[in-house]
């Protein structure tokens, strides 16, 4: 399998050469991106190169692949102190993923419901420098909680690493 430049002895036209007999009759192989009007021909070279069949012009675009979404990384278990009041503070440990994120963020919604900011839940922001949130008063109620590891990725905001989830009561 070979891809020809225009610059080289088979004429104008760039073309991958697909196969070396007769009885293949499929090709697989690298394309760059762009698009392409593509024709599959029989060519005879016993006699110089002679164009002996070919198909129709199709028209086809190559693209990059979308990118895939880093994996999210463990950030441990969520600790939790109860500061009184209502008040609490957590901890996490730190984002070790090597991407670069924008912020943590301690999450919350009903109990018995994961938490995530990407769903648009309760949150408080913190710096990427951070690994526990100073106090915060959380309303009563019974609540799932973690924290994220917050940034874009390819246009889209990612979690790139979270806590497990706490199940938190609040008188």
């Amino acid at each position: 399998m070979e891809r020809q430049t225009p610059d080289q002895e088979h004429g104008p036209s760039p073309f991958w050469a697909c196969n070396d007999s007769r009885d293949e009759n499929s090709w697989t192989g690298p394309v760059d991106v762009g698009d392409y009007a593509v024709r599959v021909q029989v060519v005879d070279e016993s006699k110089g190169i002679v164009i002996r069949a070919q198909t129709g012009i199709v028209h086809r675009k190559a693209t990059q692949p979308a990118p895939t979404d880093p994996p999210v990384r463990d950030l441990g278990a969520l600790g939790v102190s109860n500061d009184g009041g209502g008040k609490y503070t957590f901890t996490w440990g730190a984002y070790t993923g090597g991407l670069r994120f924008d912020a943590y963020k301690v999450v919350w919604v009903a109990w018995n419901g994961s938490p995530s900011y990407l769903d648009g839940d309760c949150y408080v922001a913190f710096g990427t420098d951070a690994t526990s949130s100073g106090s915060i008063e959380m309303p009563s109620g019974d609540w799932s909680v973690r924290a994220q590891a917050i940034g874009s990725f390819a246009g889209s905001t990612v979690a790139f690493g979270q806590t497990g989830i706490y199940h938190l009561t609040v008188p």
